[in-house]
C-alpha cells in the first residue's frame, strides 16, 4: 500500500483509512468532497464493509490522525467474453459495496433506489463522455414515458448520446493512433 495525497482524491475513489493510535484500517469509498479553496477541505465516505458514513477533515488529515492509503490496482487479464447468444456476464454491472450500502439505507428509509450519478461512478468509472451518454439515455426514456427533463425530447437526448459516443470514438482512435 502506498500513501496518497488526500488533496488529489476524487468522488468514487476507494481508499484505506488508518486512524492514529489504532492498528486497524478501514476500506472506504469517497462520496463527496468539500471546499479546498479556502483551506478547509476533506471528504465524506462510506465504509465498504457497512456502517455509517464518516468524514475525514483537514485537521485529522494534516496532523496525521487519519492517513489515506491506496492499494495497487489489479489489472484483469481474463480478456473479452465470447458470447453464445444467451445471457452474458458482460452485461452485469458490479455494484460496489458503498452503492449497495446507500441503496439499503434508502430502503430502510422507505424507498430503495440508485442515483444515475452513482451508476456512472460504478459502471463507467466516472468517465465524462460515457456519463453524459448514460444520463441522456435515462432522460430519453423519461421523455418517451412523458417525464424526463423539461424541454428535452427523445430526439434531443438521442443527439446528445451520438455526440458523447462520438467523443468516445475519437478518444479511442487517438489511443490506437499512437
Amino acid at each position: 500500500m502506498k500513501r496518497v495525497d488526500h488533496k488529489t482524491l476524487q468522488i468514487g475513489d476507494e481508499v484505506y483509512l488508518e486512524t492514529y493510535g489504532t492498528l486497524s484500517e478501514q476500506r472506504v469509498r469517497i462520496t463527496s468532497l468539500y471546499n479546498r479553496t479556502i483551506g478547509d477541505y476533506g471528504f465524506r465516505f462510506v465504509p465498504l464493509s457497512g456502517g455509517s458514513q464518516g468524514v475525514a477533515g483537514c485537521n485529522e488529515l494534516e496532523k496525521g490522525y487519519v492517513k489515506v492509503f491506496q492499494r495497487e490496482e489489479v489489472v484483469s487479464t481474463a480478456g473479452p467474453i465470447k458470447s453464445d447468444g444467451g445471457s452474458s456476464t458482460y452485461y452485469d454491472i458490479k455494484l460496489p459495496d458503498w452503492v449497495v450500502a446507500l441503496i439499503l439505507e434508502r430502503q430502510a428509509a422507505g424507498s430503495a433506489y440508485v442515483k444515475t450519478e452513482e451508476l456512472i461512478i460504478a459502471a463507467f468509472d466516472n468517465d465524462f463522455d460515457f456519463g453524459n451518454a448514460f444520463k441522456s439515455l435515462v432522460r430519453a426514456k423519461g421523455a418517451e414515458d412523458g417525464a424526463g427533463k423539461a424541454g428535452n425530447g427523445v430526439e434531443y437526448e438521442a443527439n446528445k448520446i451520438i455526440y458523447s459516443m462520438g467523443k468516445v470514438k475519437q478518444r479511442e482512435a487517438r489511443k490506437h493512433a499512437d
